[in-house]
């Protein structure tokens, strides 16, 4: 046996081998179909990029590659195409980059929706009486 393969076998860490600390015990997620899958969607927190599974029971869970943003009730409360702007509704749209350089390595980036203006009747003031005006 060789001394590099002596040393990967040496447990620098001080704990036992086979043992999980308590705060880490191995559970097993038998509700969960299929692993974490990528979807072209980026993290509306850190425009990380946003993974996702579905649940036997046909719920899917949602989270964020980089920051960890988490989600049971599906990729939109995780995604920028699910946050909200105000009165003007969902902006923002996720798409896949069609030309990946150097300068832009990103595989989905956000940007802005054309949103198209409602145009509403404006309201009439109330009249006000007042005997001095």
């Amino acid at each position: 046996m060789s001394i590099i393969a002596k040393l990967l076998q040496l447990d620098l860490f001080g704990a036992p081998a086979n043992v999980v600390p308590a705060g880490l015990k191995r559970t097993r997620v038998a509700a969960a179909v299929t692993g974490w899958d990528l979807v072209d969607h980026a993290c509306r927190h850190c425009l990380g990029r946003v993974l996702m599974r579905r649940h036997r029971d046909g719920t899917v869970e949602a989270r964020c590659a980089e920051c960890g943003a988490h989600s049971e009730d599906g990729i939109r409360e995780v995604c920028c195409c699910g946050a909200e702007c105000g009165t003007l509704g969902h902006v923002l749209e996720c798409f896949r980059n069609p030309a990946i350089t150097p300068s832009v390595p990103q595989e989905i980036l956000v940007r802005e929706r054309l949103v198209v203006e409602q145009r509403r009747e404006r309201r009439r003031p109330k009249l006000v009486g007042h005997r001095d005006f």
